[in-house]
């Protein structure tokens, strides 16, 4: 039997950060730079899905309008696919916390830092996402896979 933690948070202090603006600097660039986005046939405007980096070419194939999405927080064991929400129509955007070589260790100061940088890269999610004009800010979505779960908790206060 398959177990995991995940956390949807489509609450007031998500949609607080994100209009907010709450990134400063290059805190989460990385992890951002890094990342992936799905866009679902349901969103493309060729009517097939497509998989890029976030800094790729599917943002350029979204249909115009805004569009629901969720952003994909992953786990200690690093990025996966968010196939189970990619399948729901919906865009997903997923940081890789790990790209700039950061891992998760059995060491609580280690842990406790880890998750502060995690809150930077969704406040840097949050910031992009604010730009993208195919982004609804009405139907932001905030999730995560187990570790995944523990930053968007902290993330979102």
């Amino acid at each position: 039997m398959f177990k995991s933690k995940v956390l949807s948070l489509g609450c007031a202090a998500w949609a607080a950060m994100f209009f907010a603006g709450s990134a400063q600097g290059q805190d989460g660039a990385a992890a951002w730079n890094g990342g992936k986005l799905f866009v679902p046939a349901a969103a493309s405007a060729s009517g097939s899905p497509c998989e890029s980096a976030l800094t790729g070419d599917c943002a350029s194939k979204i249909k115009p309008g805004k569009h629901p999405v969720i952003v994909f927080l992953h786990g200690w064991g690093g990025p996966r696919s968010p196939k189970t929400f990619a399948d729901t129509g919906v865009i997903v955007v997923a940081p890789n916390s790990f790209a700039s070589g950061a891992a998760c260790k059995p060491d609580a100061q280690h842990m406790a830092n880890l998750i502060r940088q995690r809150h930077g890269d969704v406040a840097y999610a949050a910031a992009q996402l604010k730009k993208a004009s195919w982004a609804d800010p009405e139907r932001l979505v905030l999730a995560g896979f187990s570790q995944g779960v523990d930053a968007g908790l902290w993330a979102i206060g």
